[in-house]
């Protein structure tokens, strides 16, 4: 930034002063997300359990202060998790990936297409060596309840001898997280861990359970922040719980 007088001339002092401001600034911020990132990553760390959003009587209620945006108002009940708590997770789970896989060779498997807006959040809080690939199983196909899974796309690196992350939006009955594990443990990695930005266990019908966990969240149809019900909503920054008549009229 360059400063000048009411002459037109460039005024130095006030130049010096306001970079130097603008220094400070800078590595106070670095400093606080430094000390943030180490706590995190020592061995007292408790952020390995999720924060459980109960509407009835947990963190978020329903009626959350965060006010709806104009455009979805009718079709959302409440806000659930706003984006502020996301992120803040988002934080705390780059913070545990980058501990755990600090000396290995981490891929992150990213299943399409809920996952977009939690993989570009969480992929740049990790300062690792990383690749990322990509794999497409669809289950719902505009409806609020699991069906017929269909691959969509097939991954393309070569996983054999690498520590992979598979990333997902959202753990619910579980049927195609399990179907992307069995794919990948076929192609011989040396681990195999899951993360999830949700998890409801109320849906869940296959053994399966998530290695990192952004949110354990009630049974009820969420939208936003890449979750979508007939291709809307992936947009909203915030998880928003969608109105059952949304999708009680599209279904009949």
């Amino acid at each position: 930034m360059v400063i000048y007088d009411k002459d037109g001339k460039r005024n130095k002092w006030v130049q010096s002063w306001t970079d130097h401001s603008q220094h400070i600034k800078f590595g106070v911020r670095f400093q606080r997300q430094r000390a943030f990132r180490m706590y995190l990553m020592s061995e007292s760390i408790s952020s390995d359990t999720p924060p459980h959003i109960d509407p009835a009587s947990g963190i978020y209620p329903p009626k959350h202060q965060d006010i709806i945006p104009a455009a979805w108002e009718r079709d959302l009940e409440s806000i659930l998790i706003p984006e502020t708590s996301i992120q803040r997770r988002v934080d705390e789970l780059g913070a545990l990936i980058e501990r755990d896989y600090a000396d290995k060779n981490l891929t992150l498997v990213a299943l399409l297409n809920g996952t977009a807006l939690f993989l570009a959040d969480l992929i740049r809080r990790l300062s690792l060596p990383v690749r990322l690939d990509f794999m497409g199983i669809s289950s719902y196909r505009d409806q609020t309840v699991g069906g017929e899974i269909i691959m969509t796309k097939q991954l393309q690196l070569d996983l054999s001898g690498s520590d992979v992350l598979i990333v997902d939006d959202i753990l619910d009955s579980g049927a195609t997280l399990k179907k992307a594990v069995t794919l990948v443990e076929s192609k011989s990695p040396a681990s195999l861990k899951t993360c999830v930005l949700l998890e409801k266990p109320a849906r869940r019908s296959v053994n399966i359970s998530a290695d990192y966990t952004g949110f354990t969240i009630p049974d009820e149809f969420v939208v936003g922040y890449g979750l979508d019900y007939a291709d809307l909503y992936r947009n909203l920054p915030f998880i928003g719980a969608l109105h059952p008549r949304v999708y009680n009229h599209t279904s009949n």
